[in-house]
């Protein structure tokens, strides 16, 4: 049945019981919510069998892409390129979550389980480039008009970095530069098991790095690499990226944004 307007139903209401505070559109009532009124934005659920995770898209009515919509809170990545067939379970799932608050702060907020290797040591240098030769979570904005992105990694360890690209993996400052009027935050709770870290930076920073008058205009996407204590690293992202090796570099698959 797995694959079958039956089965898709099926999961569909299972859904709606499990999570009552999805919008009528989802799943299988999408089709009469779109029957009544064909400009509402659709939101399409996708059950991954294989990870056991659900993923949420918002699609708008004007070119039906699907959107990364601005929120609080974060949600769990997917799981791509598997090395060996290894697959992640929750524990080492990273989580990632981007919202746009009132006093115009864009906040990017990040966590995962940290590993035996994710040390903080106190006077240690923050702001560190090759984080994703660890633990981390990754940020990317771009402005899909001028190829111009930025890129931005919060580790487990209590490092940070962030960095600026001309074009594709072309940085206009070989070891990265801080943005400017940004406030880091990391937290581990007292047992060690989960570590949590956001960056915030207002949104009109953001607009004048990217060029754009609005950060709407922008597309974006979260990534992580993590490393299990044996096997090879496991890598994650929130947009569906092609391709038959890890490259979280390529800003024409990111999410537009959406509120």
């Amino acid at each position: 049945l797995r694959g079958s307007a039956l089965f898709n139903n099926h999961v569909s209401r299972q859904l709606h019981r499990l999570l009552p505070g999805l919008p009528p559109h989802c799943g299988h009532n999408r089709r009469r919510a779109d029957a009544r009124d064909p400009d509402f934005p659709r939101t399409a659920v996708a059950w991954n069998a294989r990870t056991a995770m659900i993923s949420f898209a918002t699609t708008g009515p004007e070119d039906n892409v699907p959107r990364f919509i601005l929120r609080p809170g974060r949600a769990p990545l997917t799981q791509h390129w598997m090395q060996g067939g290894q697959l992640a379970g929750p524990s080492l799932t990273p989580q990632a979550g981007l919202d746009l608050r009132a006093d115009g702060v864009m906040v990017f907020s990040a966590a995962m389980k940290p590993g035996a290797q994710d040390v903080f040591k106190s006077g240690q240098k923050e702001f560190v480039a090759d984080l994703w030769k660890g633990n981390v979570v990754e940020w990317f904005l771009g402005n899909p008009k001028t190829g111009r992105y930025l890129e931005v990694h919060l580790a487990p360890t209590g490092r940070w970095w962030s960095c600026l690209f001309a074009s594709i993996r072309v940085r206009e400052v070989p070891e990265g530069r801080p943005l400017p009027l940004s406030v880091i935050h990391h937290r581990r709770d007292k047992s060690g098991k989960r570590w949590e870290a956001s960056v915030q930076v207002p949104a009109s920073v953001l607009g004048k790095l990217l060029g754009v008058s609005s950060v709407m205009e922008l597309r974006t996407n979260f990534a992580a690499v993590v490393y299990p204590v044996t096997g090879n690293p496991l890598y994650f992202s929130r947009a569906q990226l092609p391709g038959p090796k890890p490259n979280f570099h390529q800003p024409d698959a990111w999410l537009p944004l959406g509120v």
